[in-house]
């Protein structure tokens, strides 16, 4: 595996549950965490953003049309100061991009990625939103 470089640097942003009621799920969490809902997209609401936990990462809920048995609910959200740079990385050591290309929803923009065993994860593209 090659080390990353400054240059291919990326923080998490956000740990994603897909859920089938997102406004449910984040109130329930937000609740025994002691979180707030910060944010809310959609009427009614299939994305809801909790406060961050320990002041950095947040803790987001987006709703799916059903559930995935075989596949994981929870996913991070990575930001990297530079996607391309990041993206060569993980395809160089092992990962891949989804099937699909880009998500665009909400005004915001995501890479959605696989790791070498095929765990999802995206990478946010924060300076479009």
């Amino acid at each position: 595996m090659v080390r990353t470089s400054e240059v291919v640097r990326a923080n998490v942003a956000a740990v994603i549950v897909d859920c089938l009621d997102p406004e449910r799920l984040a109130l329930f969490w937000c609740d025994l965490l002691g979180l707030h809902v910060t944010r809310r997209l959609g009427d009614p609401a299939d994305y809801v953003d909790c406060s961050a936990i320990g002041g950095s990462v947040y803790l987001g809920f987006q709703r799916v049309r059903s559930t995935r048995e075989k596949e994981s609910r929870l996913h991070l959200d990575v930001e990297p100061i530079d996607i391309d740079a990041v993206t060569r990385w993980i395809e160089d050591n092992g990962g891949s991009r989804a099937p699909g290309g880009d998500v665009f929803d909400h005004d915001e923009r995501w890479r959605v990625m696989l790791d070498p065993e095929g765990n999802q994860f995206c990478l946010w593209f924060p300076d479009e939103s």
